[in-house]
């Protein structure tokens, strides 16, 4: 998805598949997270919603860009809460695991689309252009922005120009930051080693052959 967006032209119809992909992704975080079955209904409701407003504007006209990144933005966010309450029962259960830390890296990732869309919709519902170039950028160009701000790299051929994009860019800077040195540093610093009986249980499952141990070559003096 983070792919997608960089590269995908800046139309209505690729904000529309955005907009379904993000929909695709929060049911797949909610039916593999574990969670509660209210839980599971509230998320049904929140993609019911989204997919409904595009039919229903696929017939009386194309939806506002703002609307559409407003949502996606919206989406990215309750995905990002599922995955976080799905890894707080993971490591609960099983401890620090490889699968905690990819979930975390996950959870990164949407962060900085979710900050995205929330620029690309402050850009197209804000008169003046969102950069200090003037120009609101396309929504690839809000993706990379997006990410060095996350990443604080600022390479800064693109700079926030209002008072509320500095704000939301500070904002992106310490989530990004304080994540990195806290979460994931905490999660990598307490990975444990998967136990012996689950790598057979995993080797069965996937069809490997058990490691032989092949006898040291060691001859009496």
């Amino acid at each position: 998805m983070t792919v997608f967006a960089l590269l995908a032209p800046d139309a209505r119809g690729v904000r529309a598949a955005e907009m379904l992909a993000a929909c695709v992704v929060l049911m797949i975080a909610v039916l593999t997270s574990g969670a509660p079955l209210r839980t599971r209904r509230a998320a049904i409701v929140v993609v019911a919603l989204p997919v409904g407003g595009i039919a229903i504007g696929a017939l009386v006209g194309s939806p506002p860009v703002t609307l559409t990144l407003s949502v996606t933005a919206f989406l990215a966010a309750a995905t990002i809460l599922v995955l976080v309450g799905g890894l707080a029962r993971l490591v609960l259960d099983r401890g620090v695991v490889l699968v905690a830390v990819f979930g975390a890296l996950t959870v990164y990732l949407l962060v900085g689309l979710m900050f995205a869309y929330l620029i690309g919709a402050l850009a197209t519902g804000v008169d003046g252009g969102y950069f200090a170039s003037g120009t609101d950028g396309t929504q690839a160009d809000r993706v990379y922005f997006s990410f060095t701000a996350l990443t604080t790299t600022g390479f800064g051929d693109f700079t926030a120009r209002t008072r509320g994009g500095h704000a939301l860019t500070v904002a992106e800077m310490l989530i990004g930051q304080l994540y990195l040195v806290t979460v994931i540093a905490t999660l990598v610093g307490n990975l444990r080693p998967r136990p012996a009986g689950e790598s057979s249980r995993l080797r069965e499952a996937i069809g490997m052959p058990a490691p032989v141990h092949q006898p040291s070559d060691q001859t009496d003096g």
